[in-house]
């Protein structure tokens, strides 16, 4: 066996009791100490090469040598959301979100909590960033990252917090940037192939939704929580608050301040002769669906992909919104009303759209 070498703090003056049984081993930091219960000597791994996080780790094993029994990684981020909204520090939809996250973790590293290294981390945040686990393919921001790395992180320590553990995996983690891309919107449709998807369109819960994407760049979450009172067929507007809680279900607008947007011409039409609302009713789209559990009240993802491969058109859900904001622009409605509609600033349009307003022949009067 190899002899365990006592370190001490370079800086300060003199030996560092902390330190003392701490000893590298390859690449990984290693503790060899005596418990009080005289057990006699036990070795044990850090499981880190970060001497500051060893350290740590090998105060945590000296104050609790014996940990309490950990359940499943489902189980036990299932406690630790149920308490995180008995504490409100998660919405309900926070915490659906935060589960399918967590489950994505675990089905990649394929390891219990207890098992997690930092390098099982590193691996999940690089396929992230690359775009392992997105459908399309479609790389991962560092925004994303950021928050994924946030919210397991928290869940670990959850876990050393119920004495579960002893080091969160994910301390130190140098969070990788992908390369800079350029933030225009390309993934829109023109006028006259929302005119195809609305005429081949049977569902009146589907028009809808095509319409107030389409037609008046309304988000997913705007478009399901919706309430006939949004909106003025009299003075064609369409109001959406900063927020509102409609029979248990809470929306909150994503720029957090209501908005006007005009009710374009076929939406208005569609309103006052094919989808006319009840007196009685909350919800524009399936009133009768009540989920307050759920990350959505009802999705309509599905029949919406359906819809668009029978119409041999590919979008996605958010590209109706860019395709409204694209197609406003290029009829020369100002940048400044567009995103007063979209709820954004007007630089944040400006960075992603201004690209698609170049027409031919701009500089014909300037270089003749």
């Amino acid at each position: 066996m190899k002899k365990y070498k006592k370190l001490v703090q370079n800086a300060g003056t003199g030996r560092n009791d902390t330190a003392e049984g701490i000893a590298l081993r390859g690449k990984t930091y290693w503790l060899r100490w005596t418990p009080e219960s005289g057990q006699g000597q036990r070795s044990v791994s850090l499981k880190t090469r970060d001497y500051a996080e060893a350290l740590q780790t090998a105060t945590r094993y000296r104050e609790n040598p014996t940990l309490a029994g950990i359940g499943a990684w489902d189980y036990e981020v299932k406690l630790w959301l149920a308490e995180a909204i008995d504490l409100e520090t998660h919405t309900k939809a926070t915490a659906i979100s935060t589960l399918d996250l967590l489950k994505m973790f675990f089905s990649f590293v394929g390891k219990d909590p207890n098992e997690v290294e930092k390098k099982d981390a590193e691996q999940f945040f690089d396929a992230v960033l690359s775009g392992y686990f997105h459908r399309q393919g479609k790389k991962g921001t560092d925004s994303t990252v950021k928050t994924y790395n946030a919210r397991i992180s928290s869940f670990f320590n959850f876990l050393i917090k119920k004495k579960k553990l002893r080091a969160n995996p994910l301390n130190g983690i140098v969070l990788k940037k992908p390369k800079k891309e350029s933030l225009s919107r390309t993934d829109w449709k023109t006028t006259k192939e929302i005119k195809i998807l609305l005429s081949k369109c049977k569902r009146k819960d589907i028009k809808f939704v095509l319409l107030a994407g389409f037609t008046a760049g309304m988000r997913k979450a705007e478009i399901i929580n919706a309430a006939p009172s949004w909106f003025d067929l009299e003075t064609h507007s369409i109001h959406i608050p900063s927020e509102q809680e409609l029979d248990g279900h809470k929306f909150q607008a994503k720029s957090k301040r209501s908005r006007d947007i005009p009710l374009s011409p076929p939406f208005h039409r569609f309103l006052t002769k094919s989808f006319k609302f009840k007196r009685e009713q909350v919800f524009c789209l399936h009133d009768e669906i009540r989920n307050p559990e759920g990350r959505y009240r009802w999705d309509f993802r599905r029949p919406y992909d359906e819809h668009l491969k029978f119409c041999n058109i590919k979008l996605n859900v958010h590209g109706m919104r860019h395709s409204f904001a694209t197609n406003c622009l290029r009829a020369d409605v100002s940048m400044a009303k567009v995103a007063n509609w979209l709820g954004d600033r007007v630089r944040t349009v400006e960075n992603h759209y201004s690209h698609l307003l170049h027409r031919k022949g701009e500089l014909s009067s300037v270089f003749k």
